[in-house]
């Protein structure tokens, strides 16, 4: 056979395959070219999985990431162990930054809520922290609302989540952050003393409250987006 009548025989079973009718093609289905999602998570402990049996499935984010957002969508979790707003600004920021996502969680608050009242710089820092991810290019930015704490006393507990609500509520106002209401979820996973003198962590959620927390991020993101403030 010569090697013009090969390239005819392959050219030809190629037309074939190509027109098969009816026959399916062999292999998975090819995903449907888009645009990249990027989705970033910052926070703390909750968002690292801390009291879920199983950190890497069953933190909150990886519930959100897995059944909510779109299948080309990439994760990066920023989060970090007993991370406070401030202590976001300088390390979580830069990352969500180099990342630019088109989406970005936000909690954060508990490290604060645990010490005391919200001070004047809570709510300036929180602004800035929103008001920068909002600054990246098409982030849309839903941040959590306060949190219970399970190691605090009842009545000190309610209000001072009250007062922690009100300061994320006016950060958010300000710079077209979407609130995810959180304020229904309780934290009942392990607690135990950190090295601070502190319960570690401050709000420890298990596997069924991650569920929770993802299922409230899921129907805030199928809400649309409508922002009061440009960024």
């Amino acid at each position: 056979m010569t090697r013009r009548s090969l390239c005819l025989l392959v050219a030809g079973a190629v037309l074939l395959a190509a027109c098969g009718g009816g026959r399916e093609a062999l292999g998975p289905p090819v995903a449907a070219v888009g645009p990249r999602s990027v989705y970033v998570a910052i926070g703390s402990d909750e968002e690292l999985g801390e009291g879920s049996a199983n950190a890497l499935q069953s933190s909150w984010p990886q519930v959100f990431f897995r059944r909510t957002l779109p299948g080309n969508t990439v994760f990066v979790n920023a989060a970090a162990h007993d991370a406070t707003v401030e202590a976001a600004l300088d390390v979580q920021l830069p990352i969500a930054r180099q990342q630019r996502p088109t989406i970005v969680s936000v909690v954060l608050g508990a490290q604060e809520e645990l010490a005391g009242d919200p001070r004047p710089q809570f709510t300036d820092q929180l602004t800035k922290l929103l008001r920068s991810l909002r600054a990246i290019d098409k982030t849309r930015v839903l941040v959590g609302s306060a949190v219970a704490l399970p190691s605090l006393a009842p009545d000190v507990r309610t209000a001072r989540k009250a007062a922690y609500d009100a300061a994320i509520a006016k950060a958010a106002a300000a710079t077209g952050a979407e609130v995810v209401p959180l304020g229904d979820i309780t934290a009942t996973g392990d607690q135990q003393v950190g090295t601070n003198g502190r319960p570690d962590p401050a709000f420890p959620i298990d596997d069924h409250e991650s569920e929770a927390v993802a299922a409230a991020f899921s129907k805030a993101f199928g809400k649309r987006s409508t922002p009061t403030s440009a960024r």
